[in-house]
C-alpha cells in the first residue's frame, strides 16, 4: 500500500497524475500476467495481490493539529480561472 502520511497533502503534484500512474502500473501487470499462472490463480488470490500493491492509503485529517498561519484578507486573481468570463464570479456580468 502506498503511504502518503510522511509528506504534506498534494505537495509532490496532481493526484490525478497519480491516479493515471496507478491505473497504467496496472494495467502493464495485468497484461504481463504468465497466462499457465493466470490458468491456475484463482480469481480472488490475483485481485488480492494486485489491491495489496496499488491501494492507496486515503489522506487522514488532524482535527486536534489544524491551525491558520495568516488570517489576514489577501485579493487573489482569478482572471486565469476557467469560470473568469462565465458570470461565476460576483463582480462579472452573467
Amino acid at each position: 500500500m502506498v503511504s502518503m502520511s510522511d509528506r504534506p497533502l498534494f505537495s509532490q503534484g496532481l493526484f490525478f497524475d497519480v491516479l493515471e500512474h496507478q491505473k497504467t502500473q496496472i494495467q502493464k501487470e495485468v497484461q504481463a500476467i504468465n497466462r499457465d499462472y493466470l490458468l491456475n490463480v484463482s480469481e480472488s488470490d490475483l485481485c488480492e495481490h494486485i489491491v495489496s500493491k496499488y491501494e492507496l492509503e486515503p489522506p487522514v485529517l488532524k482535527k486536534d493539529e489544524t491551525y491558520v498561519e495568516n488570517t489576514s484578507e489577501v485579493d487573489v486573481d482569478v482572471t486565469g480561472h476557467l469560470g473568469f468570463g462565465r458570470g461565476l464570479y460576483r463582480d462579472e456580468p452573467a
